[in-house]
């Protein structure tokens, strides 16, 4: 009996060598099951990307709805800083305009981190002039703009409207009678049919600069107050309407003390109380006067 075991376990010895391995070892793989573990990965792995997807387009849309219409970023105050004769409160009506106006829906103005400072600037200065213009974001619901205010020299009369106008030719801001009467700047009213193009006075500036020398020199004559200065198309030639007095024609080619001397001497010599009556005095010709 003893014998057979060995003989047994020797035999089987000899049976792995020769066969390689025993079923024991072997590894056998059912391919059904197999798929079935692929497909359960295969489904996890689909999952997992499309709660990926659907969170990335959630968080997407959340940024996009919270940066472009949430309550946190809306305008909400207009700060503005600077000296002169324009009105604050115009310049904050506008930018309110500006800022409340609709013309795309996926364009909120009234987010202050969209909005748009060009445009500002552009509305702005459509209606006024400045040295310096400045807007910035001051906060999350605050505009700032500040600004330099060009110095104005004189009130330009065009069409029945008044404007403050600087010494180089441009309008800087509209006004109206009774503060032009009352800032004792010279008035210049325009006659002629050159007008006002983008702001800048159509009469060449020679007309402006000859109007200034000749309200220096009539400081050398208190007898006489100028109510306002006239451009007309007459060529080279600016007018002077008197307060209760007479319209006086200047030449531009003429020295202007001279024609003012002129206009003394018939004054005091020839006409002395009725120039009031006189309808035009001009001093522009030569050593002649006429007058009506």
């Amino acid at each position: 009996m003893l014998e057979s075991k060995i003989y047994n376990k020797n035999n089987r010895a000899k049976i792995k060598k020769k066969g390689g391995s025993s079923y024991a070892s072997k590894d056998y793989s059912n391919p059904f099951f197999a798929e079935r573990r692929a497909t359960a990965v295969k489904k996890d792995f689909d999952w997992k990307v499309r709660v990926l997807t659907t969170s990335t387009i959630s968080l997407v849309l959340f940024m996009t709805w919270f940066l472009l219409y949430s309550k946190a970023f809306e305008i909400r105050n207009i700060n503005i800083e600077g000296d002169g004769q324009i009105d604050k409160n115009e310049i904050q009506q506008i930018v309110w305009n500006e800022i409340n106006y609709k013309s795309f829906v996926f364009s909120p103005r009234s987010n202050i981190i969209f909005i748009s400072k060009s445009g500002l600037v552009d509305q702005i200065e459509n209606k006024y002039l400045f040295d310096k213009l400045d807007i910035s974001r001051n906060g999350l619901h605050t505009v700032k703009i500040s600004y330099i205010e060009k110095k104005q020299s004189f009130i330009w009369l065009e069409d029945g409207r008044y404007y403050n106008a600087d010494r180089s030719g441009y309008l800087i801001s509209e006004t109206n009678q009774d503060v032009a009467n009352q800032s004792g700047l010279p008035i210049v009213e325009n006659k002629s049919a050159s007008k006002v193009n983008n702001k800048k006075i159509a009469p060449g500036g020679e007309y402006i600069d000859f109007m200034f020398a000749l309200a220096d020199k009539f400081k050398e004559y208190p007898d006489f107050m100028v109510q306002e200065y006239i451009i007309s198309d007459a060529p080279n030639m600016v007018n002077a309407k008197l307060v209760d007095g007479p319209e006086v024609y200047f030449s531009m080619n003429t020295d202007t003390k001279k024609q003012l001397d002129k206009l003394a001497i018939i004054k005091n010599e020839k006409l002395k109380d009725n120039f009031k009556t006189v309808l035009y005095i001009d001093v522009s010709v030569g050593d002649s006067v006429y007058y009506r």
